[in-house]
């Protein structure tokens, strides 16, 4: 995997190589090449997935249920065909579709090496994981939690370089969440988010930010304007200003 950071670094590297761009930028490249040299499959696999999404709503608790079912097998890709309304031989040709899509991005850094390097880099910066079982009862000082998962790209990607973050990062306790279950049962729908957590009750929460300096500054952001919140809110940023609403139904 390439390095994007000299040996040791600094807050201002981090900041100004801005890793996680560089290595979003060559995947897009790497993607929009082979959507070019695919296109109905790219179609297809869209609408498959716009399906998806539209039935998700329509039918809470679809997804988890999909989840449980092996896509693999035979028996398996009939009950999500019957689930969800699409032919067989659709599923079939979108999930070889990502397949290939997937060999053609991991020649940036494949999935396993990512995972590796930042479960080294999460230990590194002393990362702990939370969950449902040791979910502190009482928050004692701001809590920033990443709720992330090792099956979801774009975690993927940001994921090391959030570790290397951290260890300048003294604004809060950071943990780590990969509990698809127990997140969405806590009204985390999306990943990679923020959730800052705080003494008094409140929750803010926020996307994690596509560049270096959107991460470093969400971090910081959460906690900062958070600490004078109560209830649920999430924070909303522009060009011009930052600032904590009240959140909105999804």
């Amino acid at each position: 995997m390439k390095s994007y950071l000299p040996r040791k670094y600094t807050l201002e590297d981090l900041l100004v190589r801005d890793p996680l761009t560089l290595m979003s930028a060559e995947y897009k490249k790497a993607y929009e090449a082979f959507v070019a040299a695919h296109p109905e499959g790219a179609k297809e696999t869209a609408s498959t997935y716009g399906h998806l999404r539209k039935i998700y709503k329509e039918q809470p608790g679809l997804r988890e249920t999909l989840e449980t079912i092996d896509g693999d097998t035979e028996e398996g890709l009939l009950k999500i065909a019957q689930l969800t309304g699409l032919p067989v031989e659709q599923l079939r040709r979108v999930e070889a579709y990502k397949k290939e899509h997937q060999a053609a991005v991991d020649c940036v850094a494949s999935a396993d090496e990512l995972i590796r390097s930042w479960r080294t880099l999460k230990q590194r910066a002393g990362i702990a994981d939370i969950g449902e079982k040791n979910f502190p009862e009482k928050i004692e000082r701001p809590m920033l939690v990443l709720y992330s998962a090792d099956w979801c790209d774009p975690c993927r990607w940001l994921r090391p370089t959030f570790a290397r973050l951290v260890r300048f990062y003294d604004k809060a306790e950071v943990r780590y969440c990969n509990e698809d279950e127990w997140r969405r049962s806590r009204g985390v729908d999306f990943i990679p988010q923020f959730v800052a957590y705080f003494p008094n009750g409140a929750r803010v929460n926020c996307d994690a930010g596509s560049t270096t300096k959107e991460l470093w500054e969400t971090m910081n952001k959460l906690i900062t304007l958070g600490e004078s919140w109560s209830g649920e809110g999430e924070l909303v940023c522009d060009q011009y200003s930052s600032a904590i609403v009240p959140k909105r139904t999804r």
